[in-house]
Order: C-alpha cells, then structure tokens, then sequence
C-alpha cells in the first residue's frame, strides 16, 4: 500500500518559512502586556528646543529590545508603550538637518532638488557618545538630551 505524501508545492520551503514566522510572532508577543516603556522627553540644543529632527534608541550588546524611533518637534518627542522599549541599555541618535547649498538632479522626479545638512555635531549621531538606561517599570520613562554646538 503506498503512503500519501503531504505537498506543499513547489514553494515548500517559502510555507516553512512563512510559518515558522507566524509561529514565532505568536510566541512573542505573549499573553498580557508588552512589557516596553512608553519614553518620552525633550532636546535643547544650546539651551533652545530643538525645532525639528529625529531621535533613536538602539539596544546596546545584551538588551533585547528592539530599536525605535521618533519625531522631535518643537522640543518635544514622544515613543507610546506599543512603539516603546524594554528594559536595557541603549544608544540614542539625535539628527537634525536643514536645507544645504549643494543640489543634485533626482532622475524620479526629474528636478533639481536640495541636499539637506546634518547640522548636529556627530557625538550626537553618527559617532553618538549619548546613552540611556530603561528601568523596569510600568508607566512612561522621561529622558531630557541638553545638546551643545561647541566642542568639548
């Protein structure tokens, strides 16, 4: 008597593949809460609000927690406890830009288009020397970022 096989066609491995991810997004996300942290705070640079840029937290070796991000606007920025983060140690990237002097022909658009400049020192960003700890804790983490133009 000959055994029937179950087929999954020619994609086998991309439905293996498909549901081991489902499998595993089940697996973390758990029964009861989250468990990250709602963060939110303000950037000053020079002592003023920073207008506009973007903020973003990532794990350092031996945190597990996803990376995240954010708008800073006027000043302010906020992450909520859906987009938050565990608890752990972190990098945080601060990047603020502004219109530049260099422009460069965009083939999509088919314009000439402006190059924006990074204008916070690259301690702040690129080379980021800024840090943050998240406690375990219910409820939103404050974190303020005191910025400086000068070297130091």
């Amino acid at each position: 008597m000959r055994q029937k096989r179950f087929y999954l066609g020619s994609h086998s491995s991309l439905w293996l593949c498909l549901l081991s991810v489902a499998f595993a997004a089940a697996l973390l996300s758990g029964c009861g809460g989250s468990g990250r942290t709602a963060v939110e705070g303000t950037v000053t640079l020079d002592g003023k609000p920073l207008q506009k840029g973007r903020i973003r937290f990532c794990p350092r070796p031996g945190t597990a927690s996803p990376s995240a991000g954010a708008k800073i606007s006027e000043g302010h920025f906020s992450l909520a406890s859906e987009e938050g983060l565990l608890p752990g140690e972190f990098h945080v990237e601060i990047t603020a830009t502004r219109p530049g002097s260099k422009k460069f022909y965009d083939r999509f658009s088919g314009k000439m288009v402006m190059l924006e400049d990074q204008y916070l020192p690259q301690r702040y960003n690129k080379n980021t020397q800024l840090q943050m700890t998240i406690p375990s804790q219910d409820g939103t983490f404050s974190k303020d970022f005191e910025l400086t133009n000068s070297t130091r």
